[in-house]
């Protein structure tokens, strides 16, 4: 809402192409490049609960996109406590605490008319961003959807009265160096230790960014949501990981063409490591403190913030708590408090 934002394609090199948005009836026209990609930047609104139609026009054919809505977009994005679904939750212990089917009751009650989803799919398969796209909130939409990323989602849109958008694109088991951009690792001070195939030891840059981050920009998103590092602890990047999140972090936002792009993260929760016997870099009682003074020093980063886990467990035996509502939720009180200025919020 009340910005200039990014709507883009491909026809025939140098075609002649026109946006034309319901909200104002202005034709937005650009001119498609050689290679037939083409991309126009047109005014948005405020938020509102109105629908909307945007016509795209040239190349031989007409597009109506139908109910389009103008608000705030988020993407959430990291590995499986994020990746943790709406649907998938009753495969993990149920919380000790408090009602033991928050989530369920949520996932069968959810028909937010303010609240969308866009879930990325598991597929590197494709060239294109692995989706079906925009759906209204529902029981089948968002059973594949991070649990986090939809609480965070409904705060939001219950308290500022406006569309939420929700991108949710995660993948289990993924340490940050599939998530970061080939270039801008390999211009990094890890760089030196990426071979010709593009892979750092074991873990191949990029990987993942290119499949389910790269093909959604430029997209024009409010923020990024990030709950990512379990992997890295277990390969012993206690140390560097503060560099590592951060060159990612500098590397979206210069993608994404805004320096300033809040990026809010979440604390690993507490977590027996090392009681895992299997792993190359052994863990000690120590290894998970360490990696927390890690994360906390990225928060020297500017538009950044990190909301703790710290008593979100039942059980340090369980890598995935489930009390994702209150993640969420921790993650919206920062939103609402750093970049909607909402005062009074904890």
């Amino acid at each position: 809402q009340n910005t200039e934002a990014k709507i883009w394609g491909t026809s025939s090199p140098d075609a002649q192409i026109t946006v034309v948005p319901s909200w104002d009836g202005k034709a937005y026209r650009c001119k498609a490049d050689s290679d037939g990609k083409w991309e126009v930047e047109i005014k948005t609104p405020a938020g509102s609960y109105k629908a909307y139609d945007v016509l795209v026009k040239g190349d031989g054919a007409t597009v109506k996109i139908k109910d389009v809505l103008v608000g705030e977009v988020w993407l959430a994005s990291g590995q499986s406590n994020m990746e943790y679904s709406m649907g998938n939750h009753n495969h993990y212990p149920r919380p000790a605490r408090g009602d033991r089917d928050v989530l369920m009751k949520a996932h069968y009650e959810a028909n937010d008319a303010l609240v969308r989803v866009l879930y990325v799919s598991r597929n590197m398969s494709v060239d294109t961003l692995p989706t079906t796209g925009w759906h209204t909130v529902g029981y089948e939409s968002l059973k594949p959807v991070s649990a986090g990323g939809y609480f965070f989602a409904k705060e939001l849109a219950d308290s500022l009265k406006v569309p939420i958008g929700l991108i949710s694109s995660s993948w289990g088991g993924t340490p940050v160096e599939e998530w970061t951009p080939r270039e801008a690792f390999e211009k990094s001070q890890f760089g030196k230790d990426v071979d010709s195939k593009g892979f750092y030891g074991n873990v191949k840059v990029a990987w993942r960014y290119d499949h389910l981050i790269a093909p959604m920009v430029p997209y024009t998103l409010r923020g990024f949501l990030w709950y990512n590092g379990e992997q890295n602890l277990m390969t012993g990047d206690t140390d560097i990981y503060a560099d590592k999140q951060m060159l990612m972090v500098d590397a979206w936002r210069e993608v994404w063409g805004d320096e300033q792009m809040p990026f809010y993260y979440v604390q690993l929760a507490p977590y027996a490591y090392s009681h895992r016997r299997t792993l190359a870099t052994p863990c000690t009682w120590a290894t998970l403190p360490l990696f927390w003074e890690a994360q906390k020093r990225a928060l020297a980063q500017p538009h950044t913030g990190m909301v703790s886990t710290f008593d979100l467990v039942d059980d340090v035996s369980e890598i995935h708590p489930p009390y994702k509502w209150i993640v969420g939720s921790r993650l919206a009180k920062m939103a609402l408090a750093r970049s909607y200025g909402f005062e009074n919020i904890e």
